[in-house]
């Protein structure tokens, strides 16, 4: 249609959904076709575009992050935080890295507590739901983490307002890696700050010792280090909480947008 019509397409990647069908022989060469001759491939992150150009050698790729749309996330409440309440959203998988978040704090759990973690997401992975409930049990949090799965928005909102940190520590693999991360930047507008792990697309969604800390991939002692950190340093804390809300305001769609439209009408 776009040769017919002589009309221009563009294409935005968000992550691994882009790569995926790359490995089956004939989604390859289709896939291949539709994305040598797209006007532009968006990529959401900087480490997405370099997944991209790793297994297509593409001249027609640009970067543009995701946005947040504030109207939604931004509505919470500005009070401060109470208590060691900590949140992971996102699928339970072993991409996300709850199991490191476990492992972390495990190490901790005597300089912490009280604390509550809370897994939110799809549990359709059983083997891996079944991995962390024996971590669990191995690091005796079985009073400290709550699974939670379907929940409404109005309940995320909820968890979000009484969490005090974020932690997503993504885990990337050779067709499967976290493209972004927009669960980071809906965090940051609740004012948690984000932990989250390089070699991935939170590279671009944490603004690593600003709104969050970036830490090395698979490495349960440095998550351990941060969570420590902003839990018991009350300055550090505050300091990333107000600018994790400035973040989210700096990638609200109001500002992203900006960059979708001077790509779509540039010659």
């Amino acid at each position: 249609l776009s040769k017919i019509l002589r009309i221009h397409y563009f294409l935005t990647i968000h992550g691994s959904f882009g790569l995926k069908t790359l490995q089956s022989r004939y989604y390859r060469i289709l896939q291949k076709i539709a994305y040598q001759h797209a006007k532009k491939i968006i990529c959401v992150s900087t480490y997405t575009k370099g997944r991209m150009e790793k297994v297509l050698p593409l001249k027609n790729l640009s970067v543009i992050p995701n946005g947040i749309n504030l109207s939604v996330f931004e509505e919470g409440n500005q009070s401060e935080k109470k208590g060691n309440i900590f949140i992971t959203v996102g699928a339970v998988k072993h991409r996300k890295g709850q199991h490191l978040v476990i492992e972390a704090l495990g190490l901790i759990q005597s300089k912490i507590l009280p604390f509550t973690y809370f897994i939110v997401g799809n549990q359709s992975d059983i083997l891996y739901l079944k991995h962390l409930k024996e971590k669990i049990q191995q690091f005796n949090l079985t009073d400290s983490v709550i699974f939670l799965d379907g929940i409404s928005d109005a309940k995320l909102k909820e968890l979000y307002q009484k969490s005090k940190i974020f932690i997503l520590p993504a885990i990337s693999g050779v067709f499967d890696f976290e493209g972004f991360g927009l669960v980071y930047l809906e965090a940051n507008a609740f004012g948690l700050p984000s932990i989250g792990s390089f070699n991935s697309g939170a590279e671009e969604a944490i603004k690593n010792n600003y709104s969050g800390f970036l830490v090395p991939p698979e490495n349960p002692e440095s998550i351990a280090e941060k969570i420590l950190l902003l839990s018991k340093d009350e300055r550090m804390y505050n300091l990333l909480s107000s600018n994790s809300r400035k973040w989210a305001r700096d990638m609200s769609w109001k500002n992203i947008i900006k960059e979708y439209t001077h790509l779509y009408q540039t010659k």
